[in-house]
Order: C-alpha cells, then sequence, then structure tokens
C-alpha cells in the first residue's frame, strides 16, 4: 500500500492494495501499468499509462492521450481530454 498527504507520481509498474493520496492528486506515468484494489485521491486521479483497480474514488478521473482504465467502480466522472 501506498499512503502520502500531497501529490503522487507513480512513476513503475507494481500491483498494489490500496493507493491514497488524502489531499493531493494521483498520476500514473506514461507506460506504467498499476494494478490495485483501491485508489483514494482527494483531488484528481490522472492516467497516461494503464490502471486497473476495483475501486477508484476521486474528485475526477482523467485518461490521457492513449491512456487504458479498467475500474469496477468509480466515484467520479470519466474524463477523456
Amino acid at each position: 500500500s501506498i499512503r502520502t498527504p500531497g501529490n503522487l507520481v507513480i512513476q513503475n509498474s507494481g500491483n498494489y492494495a490500496e493507493i491514497e493520496s488524502t489531499n493531493g492528486s494521483i498520476r500514473i506515468d506514461e507506460n506504467v501499468t498499476v494494478e490495485a484494489v483501491s485508489i483514494t485521491a482527494g483531488q484528481g486521479c490522472f492516467i497516461q499509462g494503464t490502471l486497473t483497480a476495483w475501486r477508484v474514488h476521486a474528485k475526477r478521473i482523467t485518461l490521457e492521450d492513449r491512456a487504458r482504465a479498467f475500474i469496477k467502480l468509480a466515484a467520479a466522472c470519466l474524463r477523456k481530454p
């Protein structure tokens, strides 16, 4: 699990039980694959790579460029710029 009070940038692929940024945003960089049971972001979740998650809770979820997301339960609007 990863927990931080501020912004979090994930630059390496991995499997996680929980990823949490209490007051900031979470960004998954390009060419990075993340699998997680739960993701919680105080602000937004920005995906450039690939995300597979059971639950994502954020004020907004944004897919950028060629991003891919497989989310079972999303507690936000899914936006593609």
